[in-house]
């Protein structure tokens, strides 16, 4: 028997947990198993499923499959961008940022798989294409709506209504190039110009004295032919170049910019643009 036996002593402390307060988080979107199921090849429409919490399109492919080169599943990667583009439009949301790129967080957001892809008797292709509801709701809205048709009022000035580029012969990439080649020289003898003579090349005004930078004209340009390829292939479409026989954007053959010049301090505002593509009719 121990000899410490009759100094020991049970204390038992009974110490309080204190619970951690965490804040009340609820999903934006709670599936509803109760909702009745939807078979997405029997819709017409974009819909929203309450089942998975995912807004859905049954996106017709534009090719057939007997008219693909290379795997099922590569194409249905570059196919799903563009039936998500035609998601978010029909409910008036912008694109996400970037999402052609395959390694966007954008492009990721865009579900679908093989095993969402049926191929009927006529070797049409039709993809689920998905975007989970709390994505989707964080989008805005698109600045003007696809379904107001008003147009601008355009009769307070005198200015241009529409831009035009005509491209049925497929030379507008050649002819631009050609352009900015042109513009260079102008700006290499502008430079010689200043440095010889000290002199300055300004704009024909009569009321004002404004000096005319081709370096500025030509970034310019730049600027608006990079801002507008970037637009085309956000809705997959594209200019005729060497690029798009290996793309999956359409070419188009015209492009109509539609402009608002409402706003006499703001004007040539560009409120629309149509495209024509492979002889289909003009599209917003």
């Amino acid at each position: 028997m121990s000899k410490f036996l009759g100094l020991s002593k049970e204390n038992c402390e009974v110490f309080a947990v204190e619970e951690i307060e965490r804040p009340l988080t609820c999903p934006d979107c709670i599936p509803d198993l109760s909702a009745p199921k939807i078979d997405w090849l029997g819709q017409k429409k974009p819909y929203f499923d309450p089942r998975t919490c995912e807004y859905i399109i049954n996106y017709l492919a534009p090719d057939k499959a007997l008219n693909i080169k290379g795997p099922l599943v590569e194409y249905v990667k570059r196919a799903k961008v563009h039936g998500a583009r035609e998601l978010l439009k029909y409910y008036n949301k912008q694109n996400f940022d970037n999402m052609g790129n395959p390694n966007s967080s954008g492009y990721k957001k865009i579900k679908t798989s093989i095993k969402n892809v049926f191929i009927d008797k006529s070797n049409l292709i039709r993809i689920r294409i998905a975007i989970n509801a709390v994505d989707f709701q964080k989008l805005p809205d698109r600045v003007i709506d696809p379904n107001d048709d008003t147009p601008p009022d355009n009769t307070a000035l005198n200015l241009p209504t529409n831009i035009v580029i005509d491209d049925s012969s497929g030379e507008f990439n050649i002819n631009l190039s050609t352009v900015l080649v042109g513009l260079r020289g102008y700006q290499l003898k502008e430079e010689t110009l200043i440095a010889t003579q000290g002199g300055l090349v300004r704009r024909k005004n009569e009321e004002e004295f404004i000096v005319f930078k081709y370096s500025k004209f030509i970034d310019n340009i730049k600027n608006f032919r990079d801002k507008l390829y970037d637009f085309l292939s956000e809705n997959g479409y594209k200019f005729l170049s060497l690029s798009s026989y290996v793309t999956f954007d359409k070419t188009i053959s015209n492009l109509r910019i539609e402009l608002d010049n409402s706003n006499e301090t703001n004007p040539l505002k560009i409120n629309k643009v149509f495209v024509l593509s492979e002889g289909c009719p003009e599209k917003e």
